[in-house]
């Protein structure tokens, strides 16, 4: 079998069958100036108007795709009414309770008072006038 000599990461020579040389998983003598003195691959960090730039491609990028997103919905509609599938009404109120829910899921609010204390309490101020 061939055997290579290599140095080992902590200064003893060590005999291998044809493996990598493998880093230990932590040294913990090693001094932290040791530790900084290794180099490293640290990529540049962008720059802010690089940054900028990058979201601004991918906006526009999301911008384009929600847009053919819309128009395939809107011919996919039309084709669905066309053929009678699809009658706008149901639809439409379908949608609406559906945006509608959404909008209660993001948006949730706690009722502390049923309709009639609301009015009861909206009739006291009126009268109070």
């Amino acid at each position: 079998r061939h055997m290579r000599k290599r140095k080992s990461a902590v200064g003893l020579d060590n005999l291998s069958h044809d493996k990598p040389a493998q880093e230990p998983l932590s040294r913990p003598h090693q001094l932290a100036t040791e530790k900084t003195a290794q180099p490293t691959s640290v990529p540049p960090t962008p720059s802010a108007a690089d940054s900028c730039e990058q979201l601004r491609r991918t906006l526009k990028r999301h911008r384009e795709r929600l847009d053919l997103l819309s128009e395939e919905c809107a011919a996919l509609r039309d084709c669905l009414e066309a053929s009678g599938m699809l009658q706008p009404q149901p639809f439409l109120v379908h949608l609406h309770r559906r945006v509608f829910d959404a909008a209660r899921r993001r948006h949730p609010c706690v009722l502390n008072r049923t309709l009639p204390e609301v009015l009861q309490t909206n009739m006291l101020d009126l009268t109070m006038t």
